[in-house]
């Protein structure tokens, strides 16, 4: 629709331009060499025209398309890109996830280390020591006693 438009603009316009050269000629009375513009001539300057203009628009239509392919190639390039970052997101993700349960694994496992040598060193040493070794030296005279201390694993 455009080409066409266009086209019909410009026959118009250059036909316009001849007409214009030769009322131009015809008041000044000039005319070169005796000739005067015939029908084939108009027709024959309007086919080359034609062809000329052609010619723009497959140039034109080729520059669209390599304007197209590039288009294409940078939206491949952005959705490669936009790949790469759900990937980097990914492996960013599982190793926070990682560090997580980690750091949690060595929290647990430093507390419970930490209180069983506590109580080890309460009961190998101090006054609890000496509390315990006087309820077990109890309970060798008393049977509730000795149920109490088997109740908290101190017998």
């Amino acid at each position: 629709m455009f080409k066409k438009f266009l086209f019909i603009f410009l026959i118009f316009s250059y036909s316009a331009d001849i007409e214009a050269k030769t009322s131009h000629q015809s008041q000044t009375g000039e005319q070169s060499r005796g000739e005067r513009i015939t029908n084939e001539q108009i027709y024959h300057e309007l086919k080359i025209f034609e062809a000329r203009t052609e010619e723009r628009f497959k140039a034109i239509d080729e520059r669209f398309k390599a304007i197209d392919l590039r288009f294409e190639m940078l939206d491949k390039r952005i959705d490669n890109l936009y790949t790469f970052m759900w990937i980097l997101a990914g492996i960013f993700t599982a190793m926070f996830i990682s560090f997580t349960g980690l750091l949690f694994w060595d929290r647990r496992t430093i507390i419970d280390t930490a209180v069983k040598k506590t109580v080890e060193k309460i009961e190998s040493e101090g006054p609890t020591k000496n509390i315990i070794d006087a309820l077990r030296e109890l309970a060798k005279e008393d049977k509730k006693v000795v149920a109490i201390l088997k109740n908290f694993n101190l017998l």
